[in-house]
């Protein structure tokens, strides 16, 4: 496997911006040593590049369809509320690797792992300590649903072993389909639940769906088997400099507590609460921390407006980034002069996209692509 790497190392990471603030074109690094410059760089002003019409706009039929503009734009002041590392502490010389949006996708979630050499060609765990964080959405649009779950669920506790951890995370679909938007499901996801056993199919919510389909709902519905899986993904994670999101956090979200946040969607997908869609789940109109676009599309708000609230939440979290996925990108790229990075390149085949993955290591933003 030949692994081209693109290095980012972007502002404020303490070291050389091997990336132009006004083109977001890097500098590129072979693995042979040799360097030349990018010249496919995204301009990132499709919200979903290869993405058919319809796309995602809104949690549920009907309402919250308006587009994700509007007076609160995250650049109000506050204090942040106190946050941790899932699961391990941090150890500031940890690499980490981060995947963007896969949407059931099996082999292609496989291969990711691979050119970020977390896993060999016979699926085993091989990246020692490093910490893999996947920003969300691995259902909806694809067929392999359970089977992307149930691989990353087989990985963790190899990864764990070693040393490392995996941390898969909700974005909007996981959210919508725990919710019953089923919009984006694909009937031939569905045969895939149908084994499971004890499943209440008889929810009002599933009348109109297929046999199989109404299992794979209830699996996911709150307090199912496969939410109370994703009960355990988080929607915000931060790790040193570094916050990771699906689709952006504002100054509503530091004030509500991210904690709070994860705690208080871990309950509703247990069954165990309800779900503050101004936070989750609400869609673009509210900037619920899984739908918003402001930072991840350069059409929404001016450009100003967009690093402004950046950076008004990064100095509060005393962070360098916030990596996202959300809206398909032709390329990872950064953006704000290194305060955002958009790590969604549709490497679905549903979007037919390239596989990008990006790494961080003590501060040192790269991306991995293969070329095979």
């Amino acid at each position: 496997m030949f692994v081209f790497l693109i290095t980012l190392l972007l502002g404020g990471c303490g070291g050389t911006k091997l990336l132009s603030a006004d083109t977001d074109t890097p500098v590129t690094h072979h693995t042979d040593g040799g360097v030349g410059t990018g010249t496919d760089a995204d301009t990132g002003t499709s919200e979903n590049s290869g993405a058919d019409s319809s796309s995602d706009t809104g949690t549920k039929p009907g309402p919250d369809t308006g587009p994700d503009t509007g007076p609160e734009a995250g650049t109000d002041s506050g204090t942040a509320q106190p946050i941790h590392v899932e699961a391990k502490e941090w150890t500031g010389d940890a690499r980490i690797i981060a995947i963007g949006d896969n949407h059931a996708d099996l082999s292609q979630a496989q291969r990711a792992l691979q050119i970020a050499q977390v896993i060999n060609e016979n699926l085993v765990w091989i990246g020692k300590d490093t910490i893999v964080v996947q920003t969300g959405d691995v259902i909806d649009r694809g067929t392999e649903e359970r089977e992307v779950i149930d691989f990353y669920e087989r990985l963790r506790p190899e990864a764990a072993a070693a040393g490392g951890q995996i941390i898969n995370m909700n974005g909007n679909h996981e959210i919508m389909t725990a919710q019953g938007d089923y919009r984006y499901m694909q009937e031939n996801a569905c045969a895939a639940f149908s084994s499971l056993p004890g499943l209440d199919t008889s929810n009002p919510a599933f009348e109109n769906l297929t046999s199989d389909c109404k299992k794979r709902a209830a699996a996911f519905w709150p307090g199912g088997p496969y939410a109370k899986i994703i009960a355990d993904w988080p929607m915000v994670v931060v790790l040193d400099k570094t916050v990771f999101v699906h689709g952006g956090l504002h100054q509503k979200h530091i004030d509500y507590g991210i904690d709070k946040i994860n705690e208080m969607t871990r309950a509703w997908l247990l069954g165990e609460g309800e779900l503050d869609t101004d936070m989750v789940g609400g869609g673009t109109a509210v900037y619920s921390v899984d739908w918003d676009r402001t930072y991840s599309s350069n059409t929404l708000l001016p450009e100003e407006t967009i690093c402004a609230a950046a950076k008004n939440v990064l100095d509060q979290l005393g962070a360098d980034r916030m990596v996202m996925g959300h809206t398909v990108q032709t390329r990872i790229i950064g953006f704000c002069d290194g305060r955002i990075v958009r790590i969604d390149v549709g490497m679905a085949e549903y979007y037919g996209g390239n596989i990008e993955v990006l790494e961080i290591i003590d501060g040192r933003v790269t991306v991995l692509v293969d070329t095979l």
